[in-house]
């Protein structure tokens, strides 16, 4: 719940152009990896 109520503020703050955005170099595949943990299930048996 925490989590929706922190996104739905974020995306107000957005909205109203309050949201201060900083660029900063990222490693790209670091993020990848991370989707790619996120969305594909383990197999019961590796868990």
């Amino acid at each position: 719940m925490t989590r929706t109520v922190t996104a739905l503020l974020t995306l107000a703050r957005i909205d109203t152009e309050q949201a201060i955005f900083a660029h900063e170099p990222i490693d790209v595949s670091e993020v990848i990896l991370d989707v790619i943990e996120r969305l594909v299930p383990l197999p019961k048996d590796i868990r």
